[in-house]
């Protein structure tokens, strides 16, 4: 059974599909956060690290309603990576993150395509005015 939170949008493109986090996403994300890729958000972690900033990931369309989306190529169900609004208490401004968890899916636009299809989402479903979005 695929447990997967209700009442969540998912967003296409052209070629991905754009939906909330589940358990079935948990192992691709734990290899990336565990890995030297993950160095810019704090990387790499242990796995309970990586579980408790997965858990953020899911938690945060618990507590806000909206969060980043996991996203694929249409017709799987195999996460490539995260993309999508977010805005945790303490932070200054609403964002925009993103992150690509193979390195075999980097360099093929599929993070513009996400990003822009999340931050219509944002503008125009959420009612955002702003949004930033970090890059190191």
């Amino acid at each position: 059974m695929t447990v997967r939170l209700s009442g969540t949008p998912a967003l296409e493109t052209g070629r991905l599909t754009l939906r909330a986090p589940g358990p079935q996403d948990w192992d691709a994300c734990a290899a990336f956060l565990c890995s030297d890729r993950a160095r810019h958000l704090g990387g790499p972690h242990t796995r309970p690290d990586a579980w408790r900033s997965f858990g953020h990931l899911v938690g945060h369309w618990v507590l806000r309603g909206y969060g980043m989306f996991v996203f694929c190529l249409k017709g799987s169900d195999a996460a490539l990576g995260a993309v999508g609004p977010l805005y945790p208490e303490g932070w200054a401004e609403p964002e925009i993150g993103w992150s690509v968890w193979s390195k075999a899916h980097e360099g093929k636009g599929y993070v513009a395509e996400a990003a822009a299809a999340a931050r219509d989402h944002a503008f125009v479903g959420l009612g955002w005015t702003t949004a930033v979005s970090y890059i190191d």
